[in-house]
């Protein structure tokens, strides 16, 4: 709820919506996947995404490393298109 309204008031007038049925639904994710849409004048669109993925690393390395994980990626390229 913090995050949310933290990004509320960094938005200033964009409006800022939360979803949690986007329907992520990779094997690899364990727990929270977020992703981060814009819908602007010229670009509407996944700017960035992510999640939880504890079993990834321990299916990786055949169950040697059980390490939990979290990551995200920032589509640089459509962030610059929504920016322009």
């Amino acid at each position: 709820r913090a995050l949310f309204y933290g990004l509320k008031a960094l938005a200033g007038p964009t409006p800022i919506v939360f979803e949690a049925d986007f329907g992520r639904h990779f094997e690899y994710y364990t727990g929270m996947v977020f992703q981060v849409e814009i819908d602007s004048a010229g670009f509407a669109g996944q700017i960035a995404g992510g999640g939880r993925y504890d079993g990834l690393i321990h299916a990786l390395s055949r169950g040697v490393h059980n390490i939990p994980a979290v990551g995200a990626a920032l589509h640089t390229e459509r962030l610059l298109a929504a920016a322009r």
